[in-house]
């Protein structure tokens, strides 16, 4: 961290000699001015905000505490070094009370003077670090406060305000955003033989695929990419003027072609015609989410625009949708009876005689069960055995009858397994939900065990039961694991994936990686491109 300094003395040789005889490149640091006088100095100072400064007490015009005086008034945090002669202790006084750092007896002895310099540039450094790292963490705290509070809008959980005001900081989030819905193609199938670790993986490379691209098109700093559950994203671009719709659509194209190419995935995607404010996110959200599902048509790749005049009719086709919402509020309640109460109008709703075919019927009943599959597993209250004897009847089923009695049977099953869950065993899932969201940053103990509501010792004893392992030894040991998948399946650089997964020093990030899996990163990536 290259600092600034000035130098100010009425003597033009010691000038020189400032300049010439302090190892400023050694020191890192550059002189950008002199000054013979503090009115020269304080000019200049406006100009070129030097973090040092060495200067002499007595001079023309204005002398050395008038220029600390004026530089202290306008509230900088320059620090100042003086250089005074032996009658001047009454100077340096006054100057002791502006907050002067040191000061120098002339004449001058430049090693002390130089001991002094780089003790000082030392101190500055910290103090600059440290308001840096504090920029940064409050930047983050920011933005993820920002995305739980877009994340409740689009859930429709927000209270409607367009601020929130953290630790005394009021943040005004008024904007208006453009609203796309990516949805992998057929994940329930995709995802079916997938360890819960390889979902987790899966997700956050599709995340990071739809956030680089989206990036890339809307501005790093106006493009937003939320998790909504497995396999599905909302992604916001601030905006301040509607678009064009051949843009939307082409936006919409390029987030397809980046995960095909990177993943070879399929999505489809749903975007809304007009920009909306927080208030309408959530009712947004759901009319384009509605729109990608309902289509039972679908194809792969298919990309969906929903428009005002469309989205708010209450189409029969949408009736069904509320259908489905019951199912799954009964579901999460664990409500058995409200789920008979629903299948039981559901049955009566889809009467093959009264609305739809029967293709058309069956259809609708296969794409209930793969949405409730879907929904289980986002909440963890499937187990694997029931999910594989979920498949086996969906492909046996025969007819609308069998399909309405495998969608009854595993909403009970998925209720009664939810019943048997011990609070341990729901609190650690919380709690891997909460670690593999947040791989990227510095974790600790504390918060995720705050972030259940449980003490810190209670956490780590439940933890080191479920996993056999301290909370460090999981959190690398998954930080090692989303690394190795990136070294393999991505192309970014060693440093971009070291950020990603939690470490902002490459250097020991390798270290870290070397030790947990043998071979460094460079060595792993090749060793992984040679199996290919």
């Amino acid at each position: 961290m290259r600092l600034n300094v000035m130098l100010v003395d009425d003597e033009i040789h010691i000038l020189k000699n400032l300049n010439m005889v302090i190892p400023w490149e050694m020191l890192d640091m550059q002189v950008v001015s002199l000054a013979q006088n503090g009115a020269e100095a304080w000019a200049a100072f406006q100009e070129h905000r030097p973090d040092l400064i060495l200067s002499d007490i007595r001079m023309p015009i204005m002398d050395g505490v008038s220029l600390v005086k004026e530089i202290r008034d306008a509230g900088e945090a320059c620090e100042v070094i003086m250089l005074t002669g032996f009658t001047d202790f009454e100077y340096t006084r006054s100057a002791i009370r502006y907050g002067v750092k040191d000061y120098i007896v002339k004449p001058i002895n430049y090693q002390e003077l130089h001991e002094v310099i780089e003790r000082v540039g030392g101190e500055i450094r910290q103090r600059k670090q440290a308001r840096l790292l504090e920029e940064k963490v409050w930047r983050e705290f920011t933005e993820l406060a920002k995305q739980k509070y877009l994340f409740d809008a689009l859930m429709g959980q927000a209270a409607g305000h367009s601020h929130y005001t953290i630790t005394g900081k009021t943040q005004a989030w008024g904007e208006k955003y453009a609203v796309f819905v990516a949805d992998l193609d057929d994940y329930p199938q995709l995802a079916r033989h997938w360890s819960h670790e390889e979902r987790n993986l899966w997700n956050f490379s599709v995340q990071n695929v739809l956030r680089d691209s989206f990036s890339s098109v809307v501005g790093k700093e106006s493009a937003l990419v939320l998790t909504m559950r497995e396999g599905e994203w909302c992604l916001l671009a601030l905006r301040e003027s509607p678009l064009e719709e051949a843009e939307i659509r082409s936006w919409a194209s390029r987030l397809q072609k980046a995960v095909s190419q990177h993943l070879a995935f399929s999505i489809s995607v749903g975007y809304y015609t007009e920009i909306v404010a927080v208030p309408e996110l959530s009712a947004v959200y759901q009319q384009v989410k509605k729109a990608i599902h309902f289509d039972l048509a679908r194809h792969e790749k298919a990309i969906f625009a929903v428009e005002p005049e469309t989205s708010q009719e209450s189409a029969t086709g949408y009736n069904w949708w509320s259908l489905l919402e019951e199912l799954l509020s009964g579901l999460k309640r664990h409500d058995l009876a409200s789920i008979k109460r629903t299948l039981s109008r559901m049955r009566d709703d889809l009467q093959p005689t009264s609305r739809y075919s029967l293709t058309r019927t069956e259809q609708i009943l296969r794409y209930y069960l793969l949405h409730l599959v879907r929904e289980m597993k986002d909440m963890q209250i499937i187990t694997g055995q029931l999910e594989e004897l979920v498949w086996m009847k969906l492909e046996r089923a025969q007819g609308i009858r069998e399909l309405l009695q495998v969608i009854h049977q595993v909403l009970e099953d998925s209720i009664r397994e939810s019943v048997k869950k011990k609070t341990g065993d729901v609190l650690m899932i919380r709690a891997m939900e909460y670690i593999q969201k947040h791989l990227t940053r510095d974790l600790g103990v504390e918060e995720v065990a705050g972030h259940l509501g449980i003490s810190s010792s209670y956490f780590s004893l439940l933890f080191k039961q479920h996993t056999r392992l301290t909370f460090v030894e999981y959190l690398t040991q998954q930080r090692m694991e989303r690394a190795r998948f990136l070294l393999s399946m991505s192309g970014k650089t060693i440093h971009e994936i070291s950020r990603e997964v939690g470490y902002p020093d490459r250097r020991y990030f390798s270290k870290v990686f070397q030790r947990n899996i043998g071979l460094t990163p460079s060595e792993y990536r090749e060793q992984a491109a040679q199996k290919e």
